[in-house]
Formats: C-alpha cells, structure tokens, sequence
C-alpha cells in the first residue's frame, strides 16, 4: 500500500515539483463578458408609482434612498384596480429630494444612441428589464453600451451559462455607476 501511494506521488505530484507548477491562464474581466446578469424579465416584482411614472425595482436607476414609501398595497381588493401590473403589490412613493427621472426614450436620445440600436432588448448591468417600465435618474448611468454575446463569452462565464442561447444577440446595455 506504501509502494501504491509513493508511486502516485512520484506520478502527479513530482512533475508539477520538478517542472514548475501547471500553467494557469488569467484572464482579466473585460466590461463585455456576461457575468451574472438574467436573461429573463423577473415579474415577481411590485409596481412602484412614482407621481404619473410606473415603475419597479429592476427598471428603475436611482439612489433608492431617495424614495420614501407612502402606501404600499397588497390585499386583492386593493390591487384589482392597478389591473396585472399590480398583480404583485403597488408600492406608491415619491422622491425625497427632487430630481429629474427620464423614461428610456429620453434617456436613449440624452446619449444619442442610433435608430438602428433603439429596438435591442434592453438590459440594465446585463439584466433584461422591461423597457415600458424603465425609469431613471441619469447621474446614475455611466454608459450606454451595444452588447453581443460571443462564444468567448460563454466559454468564460462562471455563472450557469444562460448565456449560451443567445451567442451572437445584441442588448443595448445600461451601465450603472457604481456606489
């Protein structure tokens, strides 16, 4: 048993020893590899009425310690007004300080993105959000980017590769400014 285990060490470990260790590749992470992110509109979110904008959490770029909770809603009597967008709760709030919020076409022309960009799907920090809901303090926003998922991209994503079914689709993705 003692032969067994030396032999063993002598064939996988002493290579390593003797010839340096094994080579790993690093590779940096480029703004354009998908880690994280959904492909899928999450639902399960509530509604948030901001004054005349609708909104939720996934579609909406502020600071959210500038919204402050007036009523929130959930019982089905309650909510059977607000029809299926409120199938989830309505949160009614209002901003703490004021500040301009801009709906994606607004934002879309403050960039100056291209007619030919305007129908991707849209995402937010590589999440697929609901663009008649997106809503968004532009102080927040560092860019505006076209996103194609490669090949590459799949190969190096370490998430579970939800990515793999879209190689070669463009997003238009909005980057966030970090906090």
């Amino acid at each position: 048993m003692l032969q067994v285990v030396i032999t063993g060490f002598l064939l996988f470990i002493l290579p390593s020893l003797v010839l340096g260790q094994p080579h790993v590749h690093h590779y940096s992470r480029v703004d354009t590899y998908p880690v994280g992110g959904s492909l899928r509109i999450e639902k399960d979110h509530p509604l948030i009425l901001i004054g005349s904008f609708e909104t939720n959490m996934p579609s909406l770029i502020m600071d959210p310690e500038n919204l402050k909770i007036l009523k929130t809603y959930q019982e089905p009597a309650e909510i059977q007004f607000f029809g299926n967008k409120g199938l989830n709760g309505v949160i009614v709030a209002e901003l703490i300080t004021k500040i301009p919020l801009l709906k994606l076409e607004e934002v879309l022309d403050y960039y100056d993105v291209p007619p030919e960009n305007r129908h991707l799907p849209i995402m937010i920090d590589r999440n697929l959000v609901d663009p008649k809901l997106f809503l968004a303090d532009i102080k927040k926003i560092k860019k505006i980017e076209v996103f194609e998922v490669t090949q590459q991209d799949v190969l190096f994503s370490l998430v579970y590769n939800h990515w793999a079914k879209v190689v070669g689709q463009k997003f238009l993705n909005v980057v966030t400014v970090e906090d």
